[in-house]
């Protein structure tokens, strides 16, 4: 009887001591392979994944030499989304991922709405958000600073922020999307992110 119980003592703390162990290797497989598809500065704090590529500084784009993707599994609904096929401007083909977002999430995200009113009527000459980085003007700090006192957790959000000569400027996503070259390495990375989501319990 008192094997029985060491062994049943033993199941249990297993069964308690896998997730954490599993999201660790799952943690490591996603740093790979951002590792592998070119990206640095990995950062992966809980549920909260960051990274950022460097690229050649466009005169054209305001010195654009950087970007970084934010991405918070706590956002995303579900990993089922389909790997789907995209043509660039140059005609080259890459592949695409997409996360669709909670409920939750949409909600936040409709907070940006009444932001952009108020970049549009301080700023009438200044595009916002600023999509691409040749978007970016003088006015860009201001506009960043003023984001980021509204929107305390702007870097628990989705998306994009472009450096250029004026600085970062932050592109939040509803729905976090993300392209490669090679389509079985992006569908690698999604697995990936959907197993250390589970395993971490990112979603509530």
């Amino acid at each position: 009887m008192r094997a029985f119980s060491l062994i049943a003592a033993a199941l249990s703390c297993a069964a308690f001591l896998t997730p954490p162990i599993a999201a660790a290797s799952d943690g490591h497989k996603v740093r790979s392979l951002l590792e592998d598809m070119g990206y640095e500065g990995i950062r992966l704090d809980g549920c909260l994944l960051s990274f950022a590529r460097r690229v050649d500084p466009a005169g054209k784009d305001n010195g654009f030499f950087a970007y970084e993707r934010r991405l918070n599994l706590e956002t995303v609904e579900d990993f089922s989304g389909d790997i789907t096929t995209r043509e660039t401007m140059d005609g080259s083909t890459v592949y695409q991922m997409t996360l669709n977002p909670t409920d939750a999430y949409r909600f936040q995200h409709a907070e940006l709405v009444l932001f952009g009113v108020w970049a549009k009527k301080q700023f009438p000459d200044i595009k916002w958000p600023h999509a691409y980085p040749g978007d970016q003007g003088d006015r860009t700090p201001v506009i960043e600073f003023e984001l980021r006192q509204r929107m305390p957790d702007l870097d628990k959000m989705n998306g994009w922020v472009f450096y250029t000569k004026y600085g970062g400027s932050t592109l939040v996503e509803r729905n976090f999307q993300m392209t490669f070259v090679d389509r079985d390495e992006i569908k690698t990375l999604l697995d990936a992110l959907a197993a250390y989501s589970h395993n971490f319990n990112c979603k509530q």
